[in-house]
């Protein structure tokens, strides 16, 4: 089914080349990274060496088309062409892989309805880091909390009016275990100054799902915290996806499901300094079904550590989330510190006190341009969630051209 749907929704854009309102852009990527390994990390094999230098070229494209009245069209894709070399071997591996983002055909139905088919981006949530109320299509990766996401394979019907907006999702799989559906009720003319969505998901592998977020801006006529937002979100999940030991059998299983939910919450603000526009964002979020220190004890001492799922940012209870950027060093002082963007994030386990921290330093002193310097690191303890890793820290060097 999901073969069909791809060559379905590929035959879009290609319509569109009869139309005028076509528009191609994308960027081209060359990066090369550094990642250097702890032998002494209680998931380090020693096929993986001290260090890999992972060089790769991503070339992404995208093409829209418009069409009265209102028929709109995406196609957004990857091609990755990589170079990895280990350090424990003078064996070079190389891949090309394609990974199609998006493609999908939105249909007005009415002035107030419409129709998508394909796959999309669904953004059901307020949080950075983690969205406990995006049970459709959440961030791959809250060590990077602002690449994009992969879209997934559904058919939307949206409706518009002036105070409410309703979207019915149906999210389509091969297997009927996991197709779903999910509602999704935004309002934001109930309460002022408030953005408020309720949220319902169902499927047979992911059970029954309750979530709500909300972002506002409460201090809109105080001068100094007029750029403050604010945003809540909360999900409620019959299962959860960890694993854990289970004394009985000797191994590790699911964690049961629950009829009182699992609860998951993320509370966060958001504030640029006014003059600066520097931009500070924090979390706080709690996972009800991560594990505890006590619990990833017993997984290490039962020799079961190499086969529980390991998600650093998504794996623990409690977390915190901060993150800081500069979007220009200096203003019309030269044309080097004025396009300089500086950034530096932090993802700690409160639990446990292991964390990540990363930075960045990106420059677009030459048009459609940007050179990124970056680099991240792990700290904890062998049997703390970020010491786990065996990887140690990180650093890149990458040049985007956009055309």
């Amino acid at each position: 089914m999901r073969k069909t749907l791809i060559v379905i929704l590929l035959v879009a854009p290609l319509l569109a080349l009869a139309a005028q309102n076509i528009t191609v852009f994308g960027t081209v990527k060359a990066n090369l990274a550094l990642d250097y390994y702890d032998q002494y990390s209680l998931l380090y094999n020693n096929a993986m060496g001290q260090y890999y230098i992972d060089n790769y070229l991503l070339l992404t494209t995208h093409t829209r088309f418009y069409e009265n009245p209102g028929v709109f069209a995406e196609l957004s894709a990857d091609l990755l062409i990589q170079e990895l070399i280990a350090s424990q071997s003078d064996e070079t591996k190389q891949s090309i892989t394609f990974e199609l983002n998006e493609a999908f055909l939105s249909v007005p139905l009415a002035d107030f309805l419409f129709f998508t088919l394909g796959k999309k981006r669904l953004i059901w949530g307020t949080g950075l880091a983690y969205n406990p109320s995006d049970f459709i299509n959440p961030p791959q990766d809250p060590l990077h909390p602002y690449e994009e996401r992969q879209g997934v394979y559904s058919a939307l019907l949206e409706l518009f009016t002036e105070w409410l907006s309703i979207t019915q999702a149906a999210v389509l799989y091969d297997n009927l275990e996991y197709f779903g559906y999910g509602t999704k009720l935004s309002t934001s003319a109930l309460i002022p100054a408030l953005d408020l969505n309720i949220i319902f998901y169902y499927s047979e592998n992911a059970g029954i799902n309750l979530g709500a977020s909300c972002d506002t801006t409460p201090f809109a006529e105080i001068p100094v915290l007029q750029n403050m937002a604010l945003h809540f979100e909360a999900g409620f999940s019959q299962k959860s996806e960890q694993l854990i030991y289970d004394s009985d059998t000797g191994t590790l299983t699911q964690r049961a499901d629950r009829d009182d939910f699992y609860k998951n919450f993320l509370a966060g603000l958001r504030y640029t300094v006014p003059g600066w526009e520097t931009l500070i964002a924090a979390e706080y979020y709690y996972i009800d079904g991560g594990y505890l220190p006590a619990e990833i004890d017993t997984i290490i001492d039962r020799g079961f550590i190499a086969d529980a799922i390991y998600e650093p940012g998504l794996m623990c209870r409690h977390n915190l989330m901060f993150s800081i950027t500069q979007p220009q060093l200096t203003r019309q002082a030269n044309v080097f510190t004025d396009t300089l963007e500086l950034s530096a994030s932090l993802l700690m386990n409160l639990m446990d006190g292991s964390f990540f921290i990363a930075g960045k330093i990106e420059s677009a002193i030459i048009s459609n341009c940007i050179f990124c310097l970056e680099g991240g690191c792990f700290a904890g303890k062998n049997r703390t969630e970020y010491g786990l890793t065996p990887k140690e820290f990180y650093l890149g060097f990458s040049v985007v051209m956009g055309y």
